[in-house]
């Protein structure tokens, strides 16, 4: 879905996120509050979070993962250590510059941990 949307982002094809919106209204909203829950940003945070969920599947099917062994555990585990590492650092002036690379380097660093202990 990652290369598909950078694809259609190229393309200025703006018809197929609007599409993408409207046929997933419930989950539009949910990436939306629970990017105001983690960013304090709806549109920002919904779209990173709509973003790296799209990444980690691409990167699982170019992997050769399926729906299985760990592989459903990832969002968990990078939301769980998005709220641990926002609640240690959540006041310091160098994490608020930096949040939003925080579940970013999470989740590769889950990848990599399911990659080669997990799987």
């Amino acid at each position: 879905m990652f290369v598909e949307a950078f694809l259609h982002a190229v393309a200025l094809d703006l018809g197929w996120f609007v599409d993408i919106v409207m046929n997933n209204l419930f989950w539009a909203f949910f990436f939306a509050a629970a990017g105001y829950a983690f960013y304090k940003s709806p549109i920002k945070g919904g779209v990173m979070l709509t973003l790296l969920i799209w990444a980690q599947v691409d990167i699982a099917n170019a992997l050769g993962w399926t729906f299985g062994k760990g592989f459903l555990f990832l969002p968990l585990s990078v939301f769980v250590a998005t709220i641990v590492v926002n609640s240690f650092f959540g006041k310091q002036e160098w994490f608020k510059k930096n949040s939003l690379l925080v579940p970013l380097v999470l989740i590769y660093g889950l990848f990599t941990f399911i990659n080669l202990f997990v799987v």
